[in-house]
């Protein structure tokens, strides 16, 4: 699922935020910056090698949905505005954007998710913002063990398994 939120106010650099239970407290962390900065496809799956958590890699490794996999994409949206709003105004923004593709992606509302599963979204830093014109933000199932077979149902975009 692909998501614009409107706001008037290659390389990229990343903060992720976890959403927990959607309203819990907020984690944030940056990407590296890299001219290969690949960016992530709404039905991806990423092994538990994959780097998300902490610094991001540039292009992490993407494995079959059908087997082990420790990471899902489930909806890639789309910032909008010429200034960068702010940290908390991006947060709030990029929290929003994934809350509204949960459950037409994942098929439950998000007060419904067990202990097992995460939400994490990937954000823009001030520094890609203004410099690269990055506005994306990549949505996440993280879940506490590897799982087989897929949680998301991508409503657009990649689909790697």
């Amino acid at each position: 699922m692909t998501v614009e939120v409107d706001r008037s106010s290659g390389r990229r650099g990343r903060s992720r935020v976890a959403l927990g239970s959607i309203a819990a407290g907020l984690l944030i962390v940056s990407m590296g910056c890299g001219a290969d900065y690949r960016s992530l496809s709404p039905g991806e799956c990423l092994p538990s090698t994959a780097k998300v958590v902490g610094r991001r890699e540039a292009d992490p490794p993407t494995t079959s949905c059908e087997g082990p996999h420790r990471y899902e994409v489930f909806a890639v949206g789309r910032l909008t505005g010429d200034e960068f709003p702010g940290q908390e105004q991006l947060d709030a923004d990029s929290r929003m954007l994934c809350y509204e593709a949960f459950e037409p992606s994942v098929g439950f509302p998000a007060a419904e998710m067990g202990d097992e599963i995460r939400v994490v979204y990937l954000a823009p830093t001030e520094q890609s913002w203004t410099r690269d014109d990055d506005r994306e933000v990549e949505c996440l199932l993280i879940f506490t063990e590897d799982r087989e077979g897929r949680v998301a149902t991508p409503l657009k975009g990649g689909d790697s398994g």
